[in-house]
Order: C-alpha cells, then structure tokens, then sequence
C-alpha cells in the first residue's frame, strides 16, 4: 500500500513539474490560479477565482498573492482586480513575503499610464495606501519613484 501510494505522489510530482504549476481543485487536477495569471489567459482566471476564491489570498514563498501576481502586470484587465477584490478584499492588505509590498505597492508601479486600477484598489481598501514597504516606502511614495500620473498621486495622498 505504501509503495502504491509513493508511486501516485511520484506520478503527480511529475506531472505537476518542477514549477508546480497544477494544484488541485475539487477532483481533478487543473492549473493553478498562479500559473494562468502568468499565462494571461483572464478568462480561465476569472473562472477559477470564482470555483475557488480562497486561492486568490494563499501566499507565495516569495511572490505573494494572486493579487500581488495581477497586480505586477500592467496590463491585466481592471475586470479581474475587481473580481478578486469582491470575493477577497483582505488581500489587498496582504504584504510580499519577499518585500513587505501590497498589491496596492505593485499596481503604483505600474501606474505611469492608468489610474483605474489604483483607484480600484484604493476605493476598496484605503488602509492599503497607508502600508509601507520594507524599504520604508508608501505606495505613494512608489508611484513618486515610478512616475505615475497626477490623478494616481492625488488620490494617494487623500487616501494616505
């Protein structure tokens, strides 16, 4: 029996890969929520999130949340935010294990061309403009750094 059940964790390990970008959910084995941000397929992600929103707050060794994940990428639809958003706003305050960062921290650096999604973030938990880094650093002093546009700095410092 325990040579059976080695062969079976053996079996998934493998076809997990390296990356482990398949976990579980209900009785199959399907893509993480991780691995399709990565992937950018929105539609699969916005799928997942609602047949599992507890994922969307499980933290990375070094990432973070799913959140911080969509959060790093400028381009991810303001959709998928607002989804995560409604069915776990406490990841918004959730910090980097790698940095101390909010997704609130990661979207600033990628604001030099969008404000919705600060705005999002920041109408939805306003107590995240109000963390600070491991370096020190607000998400308005971030978006000082990154250069982000004046709506995004306004609404930090009202929110700060």
């Amino acid at each position: 029996q325990g040579n059976a059940f080695s062969n079976k964790m053996m079996s998934l390990m493998r076809w997990r890969g390296s990356g482990g970008d398949r976990a579980p959910l209900g009785s199959g084995l399907e893509p993480s929520l991780r691995s399709l941000i990565k992937k950018y397929d929105w539609e699969a992600v916005m799928a997942r999130c609602t047949d599992d929103p507890n994922e969307i707050k499980l933290q990375h060794v070094r990432q973070g949340t799913a959140l911080h994940e969509v959060c790093s990428i400028g381009s991810a639809p303001i959709e998928i935010l607002e989804e995560f958003l409604r069915y776990c706003p406490e990841a918004a305050t959730m910090k980097s294990p790698k940095n101390g960062e909010t997704p609130l921290h990661l979207q600033c650096r990628n604001s030099q061309k969008q404000f919705g999604k600060v705005a999002l973030l920041v109408t939805e938990c306003p107590s995240a403009a109000s963390i600070i880094n491991d370096q020190g650093m607000s998400p308005l002093h971030v978006a000082c750094e990154a250069n982000a546009m004046l709506p995004v700095l306004k609404i930090l410092a009202k929110a700060d």
